[in-house]
């Protein structure tokens, strides 16, 4: 079977979007006070991923409501690239649909929301933060990216999900080979917050949050997108089976791997919308 133009071109994008959002989460899932730069190749491939699927939904939407017609160059250019409105008139095709599965719905959390504030203004301007910040330029009147991830996502996560047991497991670890080493030793290192660390406790301390950190951002990011993914899914299967356009049919694949409950969304470090499994 030969498949249209439209078709491939919709398959493309759709794995482009969904590729560089494994992208994001899986390097987001590594990220750490001492490797910095996984959060900034994070950033730029959620902000890329998200973009790009939401403007699938909007595209897929208006060719449902417009007898199969495409959007056009001059519409498609007036959507931007500003990542909330995308999802905020992404969440409005959601909810026409009238989507049942708890999927289906935003999440709405004060984390989730400023996950989106952080990647939005990435986005639109702060990418440029470490160039801008030697020149003066306008990006350099920021918050330095790093950091407000840090205080706005990475601190509730740890506020909300690092208690418990396992917290104090780490503190009596730390307490256990930081002390025998102070004084002997000299740390000299920055915390994502922009914090200095100075002692073997503060950093074994920052070094033991990282795995919280971790595993929670990586959640909640992919939250967002399986809620994305949902909306896509029900656009692609309206169009292909009830409305006969062929095209959408290369659209669901590319986001199954999205599609999975909060405990596989937790588990699960590497991702690749080409690599099903583990």
């Amino acid at each position: 079977m030969i498949f249209s133009p439209q078709w491939h071109a919709l398959g493309r994008e759709a794995e482009l979007a969904a590729e560089q959002l494994a992208t994001g989460v899986t390097q987001l899932g590594r990220a750490n006070h001492a490797q910095k730069g996984l959060y900034l190749q994070a950033f730029f491939a959620l902000s890329i991923g998200l973009e790009r699927l939401a403007k699938l939904v909007l595209v897929a939407d208006h060719a449902i409501n417009n007898g199969g017609a495409w959007m056009d160059d001059a519409t498609l250019k007036k959507v931007g690239h500003d990542i909330d409105a995308l999802l905020r008139a992404s969440e409005a095709v959601g909810l026409s649909l009238g989507l049942q599965e708890a999927w289906g719905a935003r999440p709405s959390s004060p984390i989730h929301a400023a996950i989106i504030g952080n990647l939005t203004d990435f986005a639109k301007l702060s990418r440029y933060y470490n160039l801008a910040s030697l020149s003066g330029g306008k990006a350099s009147q920021l918050p330095e990216p790093i950091q407000r991830w840090w205080n706005e996502v990475a601190t509730p996560i740890l506020a909300l999900h690092g208690g418990g047991r396992r917290a104090m497991a780490r503190r009596d670890q730390v307490a256990a080979f930081a002390v025998p080493l102070e004084g002997v030793s000299v740390v000299i290192h920055h915390a994502e917050g922009g914090l200095p660390i100075r002692s073997v406790e503060a950093m074994m301390q920052q070094a033991q949050s990282a795995p919280v950190v971790q595993r929670y951002g990586r959640l909640y990011v992919m939250q967002i997108i399986r809620w994305l993914s949902t909306i896509l899914v029900e656009l692609a299967s309206k169009g292909a089976y009830q409305h006969r356009l062929e095209a959408f049919l290369a659209l669901p694949e590319p986001f199954a791997l999205f599609r999975n409950d909060d405990t596989y969304l937790l588990g699960r470090k590497r991702w690749s919308c080409y690599r099903l499994g583990h």
